[in-house]
């Protein structure tokens, strides 16, 4: 778990991404493995899409307990050099309400 002290030395991106990695750490690491392989799967077939595609795609996964661990595992494909951040596009989900969200380019 990420301590409170070191919140203060994270930049705003570097905070939302260890907090995607404390929750993929919370799903488990067979979660985040075969999350990891819907999401390669996916951008094998898609050129561009957003990780909210990959979770309808992966439905048969069952939802991590906190949805930011898919961040986590996008991250690990970026990492990878799987994808590439490609610009923004607004969210489809209701809950986010239109804010946007980052578009994949498969490389």
């Amino acid at each position: 778990m990420i301590q409170a002290d070191l919140f203060d030395s994270l930049t705003p991106l570097e905070l939302g991404h260890a907090m995607a990695e404390q929750a993929a750490d919370h799903a488990g690491d067979v979660w985040k493995q075969e999350a990891f392989a819907c999401f390669v799967a996916y951008a094998r077939t898609h050129k561009q899409f957003t990780t909210e595609d990959v979770r309808a795609f992966a439905l048969g996964l069952g939802e991590p307990p906190d949805l930011r661990a898919w961040g986590a595992v996008a991250l690990r494909a970026k990492r990878a050099k799987i994808i590439r951040a490609a610009g923004a596009v607004s969210a489809k989900a209701r809950n986010v309400h239109g804010n946007l969200v980052t578009l994949w380019e498969t490389i």
